[in-house]
């Protein structure tokens, strides 16, 4: 049996409009693309998306084509889910109690000094106190400042890496049929056709 079959979709047995020089076309009734032969004798289209379990392309369907439709098979054929990206922490905000509590921690060791300037024992020891908590809450909101920073880099690095792994995946979800004899989906290339409950599977490999 040759490799090439007449200008019209194997799927829907649809016109397919032939567009010069290009190397595939797809079938405006069903969606289904196919390679395209340019020879002496016109154009053929070259037999594309056999299933790997049935060897057939009779009833193979591209599955951004089906998703299309308002089906029970539609949805289970979706596309990955895009990851939604996290809000980014705010290092500034994390710290910001501990930055209040150091700037009204000097503000009291100033007013101690101010009201102390007369010597009293008990200015010398508040503005020793506000001093001292001014300087430790400045210590914590650096700290806290600091962590929450570096967790913002690794969140922002993992959900990165996570986009990448989801573009992947979207681009081999593009190339993704579906055999409807024998209820797989496949990549073509790949020579392996999986149940649609594994699809996720195929395309994060």
């Amino acid at each position: 049996m040759s490799d090439f079959i007449t200008l019209s979709c194997p799927n829907c047995a649809g016109r397919l409009r032939v567009v010069p020089e290009s190397a595939s076309l797809v079938c405006p009734s069903c969606g289904n693309e196919y390679l395209v032969r340019h020879d002496a004798g016109g154009v053929l289209l070259e037999s594309y998306a056999r299933c790997p379990r049935c060897g057939r392309n009779d009833q193979v369907r591209i599955v951004s084509a089906i998703v299309r439709e308002q089906t029970a098979l539609a949805a289970a054929l979706g596309a990955p889910t895009e990851p939604v990206p996290e809000a980014p922490l705010a290092p500034r905000k994390a710290s910001r109690a501990l930055v209040r509590r150091a700037v009204l921690s000097a503000i009291g060791a100033l007013l101690s000094f101010v009201l102390g300037a007369g010597g009293e024992d008990f200015f010398i020891l508040t503005w020793l106190v506000c001093m001292v908590l001014a300087v430790i809450w400045g210590i914590k909101a650096r700290k806290v400042h600091a962590e929450a920073r570096d967790r913002e880099v690794e969140a922002l690095a993992s959900q990165a890496a996570g986009r990448a792994v989801w573009e992947r995946a979207m681009a081999r979800w593009q190339e993704l049929y579906y055999c409807a004899r024998d209820d797989r989906v496949f990549i073509p290339g790949e020579h392996q056709a999986v149940p649609v409950a594994q699809m996720h599977d195929l395309l994060y490999r």
